[in-house]
């Protein structure tokens, strides 16, 4: 079923004249496995079998409705039991966004309450994963009323501070439409560490890590700027190649899973340059619960161990669906 501005398109059939530009467009093609969907001007094959990627690419290039369409076409692989899972939940989640640009304007007052809300939240439980024994009510009176909690300690009271000072440094970048660079990476670290560990606020690690409970262990410190730069490379390439919500996904996984070029504040920078790219695409926040914490290292390991990015995709993807509600409530 097609949404509004969004056309199904099917394997070799795109009625060009019909494509609005990035409005995603997803057709599962049930016999043979595949989903082909259109993004931005690109025209993205997933396919388990990797025989039928020259058919498939022979048969889109010689579509004459293809004769004026931009010419990426991108042959990217995916394991055969999620790409249907995938493919639904991206299709659902462009649904709901179009629903949120054309649903009318939040007042002023409520958009403050969302953004104090998520604020709260984001911070209670992204610092609540790395261990920090702030409650969310705690943590809304540390940020909120500027109180000391009794029994807590000072650490913990400024990862909050921090936390929330680096969600306000985002939504700053996002409003000036700048893209994540190293520098702007390295000073969202600053934010999360420089009152705790000044020392190692916004520079690489210059020792080895481990990451404990994981399947995996980071590259040495020794290599962790050259590493930096192919992450660099690799996002400026892949931004305009893949559904926004994968991205995310992608951009969170690699930078704490094959980079992790921090001593500490790895997962809370890795949830907030996730948010980062949700937020210039125009989707809520994705919080990761606490409660998921098992789930989401899990699958954060898969990742590393396997290569398999599914399962963190549709994590993350669920969560976005999730965070669209108070987003979409009556006028």
């Amino acid at each position: 079923m097609s949404t509004p501005h969004q056309t199904i398109i099917s394997p070799l059939s795109v009625p060009y004249q019909s494509y609005m530009p990035k409005t995603p467009c997803y057709a599962p093609d049930q016999t043979q496995e595949r989903f082909l969907y259109l993004f931005r001007g690109q025209i993205v094959i997933w396919t388990p079998d990797l025989d039928s990627l020259s058919k498939i690419f022979s048969g889109l290039v010689e579509n004459p409705s293809l004769a004026s369409f931009p010419r990426r076409i991108i042959l990217s692989p995916r394991r055969r039991d999620s790409m249907k899972d995938t493919a639904e939940l991206f299709a659902s989640l462009d649904a709901l966004k179009v629903r949120l640009d054309a649903h009318c304007p939040l007042s002023p007052d409520v958009v403050s309450q969302i953004r104090e809300d998520m604020r709260i939240r984001f911070t209670y439980h992204s610092n609540a994963i790395e261990g920090n024994t702030l409650t969310m009510s705690e943590t809304k009176a540390v940020l909120a009323d500027g109180i000391t909690i009794g029994g807590k300690s000072l650490r913990e009271h400024l990862e909050a501070v921090g936390h929330s000072h680096a969600i306000d440094y985002l939504e700053a970048l996002v409003q000036r439409d700048e893209a994540l660079t190293e520098r702007t990476l390295r000073e969202i670290h600053n934010l999360i560490l420089r009152n705790i560990d000044g020392a190692n606020a916004g520079t690489y690690r210059r020792m080895n890590v481990l990451i404990s409970g994981a399947g995996h262990i980071p590259p040495p410190a020794e290599r962790v700027p050259e590493r930096m730069d192919a992450f660099f490379q690799w996002y400026g390439a892949a931004r305009d190649r893949m559904h926004p919500v994968e991205f995310a996904a992608r951009v969170h996984a690699d930078f704490v899973n094959i980079l992790h070029p921090f001593k500490d504040g790895n997962g809370r920078t890795a949830r907030l340059i996730m948010n980062f790219e949700l937020m210039r695409a125009g989707f809520p926040t994705v919080i990761i619960p606490v409660e998921s914490r098992p789930a989401y290292y899990q699958n954060l390991d898969v990742i590393a161990t396997q290569g398999n990015y599914s399962p963190f995709i549709i994590q993350i993807a669920e969560l976005a669906k999730q965070g669209f509600a108070p987003l979409l409530g009556p006028c």
